[in-house]
């Protein structure tokens, strides 16, 4: 079988982003599968992720659309009803370039992310895939419903919600299947596109459990309380669950243990989660390794309030033995987690407090829910469980 995966950005390395991390090990799953598989990204040239992509792609290809987006340019974009996700490529440059792709005569065209979707109708095949990984309506939809005080925000992310429901209403039918990586926003799509509703279902992400084994970091000093939370700290989901937990939260773990240490783990913090740094928060920025920050975690916590889809980091932490405590929202996708059984679901600041410290001060208990969570990663989140489910005839 002949594939084409289209994709925004070259997927190296894979920890820069969720997408290019689930491109990447896609990719290093075919070749146990030994299907042709070829690469076509549409962001800026990247020499060196080519290099190491080609060693598990047989064709990459590279076509720069992003244009400079200037304020003037996001404003028209809201003017003109182009979700901002769409106006940053440049269509004109498509046409011409896809004629010449499908003369290699692909049995499967994958198209990765939201963006993507501006080849669909440039690029005849006869089984296309459409992998948003995220419902991005339903992304937008919440953050307008969470009721914020800057008016501005709130009219630009109802604007973006109804932009990006009408061009995901017309595109879905288009597409042979439609994945996402979260049974939830699968279900929102069938009972909001009921007119796409059977071509609509989910994949389980994968984890490379080798990686995040908690048995690989034996030798680390474990005797400091810690809570650590990771993610890219540029994306607005987790900048806000890092400022709830710790205002909200933090203060209260501190009067009970006043050394306690919350390390916000991942690359781009801006000044405002910078400025947490002090006596018991420690910000890294972008570390090699993440998961020897999560194998020093006495507790770890994902307290998201909006965003959509399957969390990988929740995953990583769970396939560390770790203990979680998380949001209603970070579990979301990850069906077999019972509360209190694999992890604690918090549900308000009280469960948040109360969990934390029973699981600071209870080691018998934290053994016992990271060995479920790990347990629940073993069985049932693999690459190649996704690979299969995805490109299987």
């Amino acid at each position: 079988m002949k594939i084409l995966i289209i994709t925004p950005s070259c997927p190296y390395p894979p920890h820069k982003s969720g997408g290019a991390l689930i491109i990447y090990n896609l990719l290093k799953q075919n070749k146990s599968v030994g299907n042709t598989i070829d690469l076509l990204y549409y962001d800026e040239y990247d020499k060196e992720a080519e290099k190491e992509i080609r060693k598990y792609a047989d064709s990459v290809y590279n076509k720069n659309l992003r244009v400079r987006i200037s304020p003037l340019d996001r404003m028209l974009s809201i003017l003109k009803g182009i979700p901002y996700g769409l106006y940053q490529y440049k269509h004109s440059l498509l046409k011409s370039y896809c004629y010449e792709l499908q003369k290699n005569h692909y049995d499967v065209v994958f198209f990765d992310q939201f963006s993507s979707v501006l080849f669909q109708d440039m690029i005849n095949c006869t089984n296309k895939i459409f992998f948003e990984c995220d419902c991005v309506s339903l992304f937008f939809h919440r953050k307008y419903k969470m009721g914020q005080k800057n008016l501005i925000g709130k009219v630009y992310n109802g604007l973006q919600y109804k932009y990006y429901k009408k061009i995901e209403k017309n595109y879905y039918k288009k597409f042979n299947k439609v994945f996402f990586v979260s049974e939830s926003d699968a279900l929102y799509v069938k009972d909001n596109f009921k007119e796409s509703a059977a071509n609509i279902d989910h994949i389980n992400l994968g984890v490379n459990i080798e990686n995040f084994d908690s048995d690989k970091y034996d030798n680390l000093d474990l005797k400091e309380k810690s809570i650590v939370f990771t993610g890219i700290m540029n994306y607005a989901p987790n900048k806000d669950a890092v400022l709830y937990f710790y205002n909200k939260i933090l203060p209260e773990i501190i009067k009970k243990y006043p050394d306690i240490k919350f390390y916000i783990v991942g690359k781009n913090p801006d000044s405002d989660v910078q400025s947490l740094e002090g006596k018991n928060v420690v910000v890294t920025g972008f570390v090699d390794d993440i998961a020897e920050y999560i194998a020093k975690a006495s507790v770890y916590v994902s307290p998201l309030n909006y965003g959509t889809g399957m969390k990988n980091k929740v995953l990583e932490a769970m396939s560390m033995n770790k203990a979680i405590v998380a949001s209603e929202v970070s579990v979301e996708g990850i069906n077999e987690l019972k509360d209190g059984v694999n992890i604690f679901i918090a549900k308000d600041d009280k469960q948040w407090i109360d969990k934390i410290l029973l699981l600071l001060s209870n080691d018998s208990v934290r053994k016992d829910i990271g060995a479920n969570g790990r347990n629940i990663v073993k069985s049932y989140y693999s690459w190649e469980k996704a690979y299969m489910k995805l490109f299987s005839r």
